[in-house]
Order: structure tokens, then C-alpha cells, then sequence
């Protein structure tokens, strides 16, 4: 048998077995990650990302992605998220610049939306529309 780390097998159990284009996706992504240096950390959002906003460089831009994530943290969790975001676009400045891209589920909840939140200025803009698992995107 492959040997297939427990958290990837775990993973890999979130997706139905007829989806095999996801569970491919998955797989790829799995993969790319084993190769990278990158580790996965686990903490709440808001500490995280004021940890993570503290080696931010002057000069250079920083973006905060997230995809179906914001729906499964408490209202108190998304206010202090919200919260860190907007305190951290504040102290952004044309020389570092900070983004915020995120794709979730729409208001009405029919589809998944990927919107774009820039800092200095904090502009908003709907990117794009599409299902929930990425299968297709229509440009907005």
C-alpha cells in the first residue's frame, strides 16, 4: 500500500469519492506541499496574523488569502479577525501595501465569491463568482 500521512488521509476522507477531480486536485496540492519548506501552524487567526503581520518589510507587499474558512470561526472570532485586518491596512502605505483575498460563500449563500480588499485605502472589488469547490470562476 501507498504510505499516505494521517493528515492527508484525513483530509483526503472530507472529499466524496466520485468527485475525482477534486480528490486529483487535492492529491496535487498535498503533494506540492510535502515538497515545500512551508509548515502548517496551529493558532487562533487573529494571533496568527498579528505574528505573521510583525514581519511584514518595508518595500515589499503582503497578502492574506483565505477560501472557505471565514464560515466556521464564531462571530466573536470574525469581529476580532475583521478587527486585526483593518488594524494591519491601516499601517499599510504605498511602499507595503496590504491585500486581502478571500473566496467565500456569497451573502445569499449560492455560490462562492472571490473579493479583493487593498490597503492603503481599503477598496473593495468582486473579482469573480463560481462553485464553491473552484470547478469553474466567472470573472466580474
Amino acid at each position: 500500500p501507498i504510505h499516505v500521512p494521517k493528515q492527508q488521509q484525513r483530509l483526503l476522507s472530507y472529499i466524496w469519492p466520485d468527485q475525482r477531480e477534486r480528490l486529483a486536485r487535492t492529491r496535487a496540492a498535498c503533494e506540492m506541499f510535502s515538497q515545500s519548506p512551508n509548515c502548517l501552524q496551529r493558532a487562533d487567526a487573529s494571533d496568527w496574523l498579528e505574528q505573521a503581520a510583525k514581519q511584514f518589510r518595508p518595500g515589499r507587499g503582503a497578502l492574506l488569502f483565505h477560501s472557505m474558512f471565514f464560515q466556521y470561526l464564531s462571530p466573536l472570532q470574525q469581529r476580532k479577525l475583521i478587527e486585526t485586518i483593518e488594524a494591519i491596512g491601516k499601517e499599510a502605505s504605498e511602499q507595503t501595501p496590504f491585500y486581502w483575498l478571500t473566496f467565500e460563500p456569497s451573502a445569499d449563500r449560492k455560490q462562492a465569491e472571490l473579493i479583493l480588499r487593498q490597503w492603503p485605502g481599503g477598496d473593495c472589488r468582486k473579482l469573480a463568482k463560481g462553485s464553491f469547490h473552484g470547478d469553474y470562476l466567472t470573472l466580474m
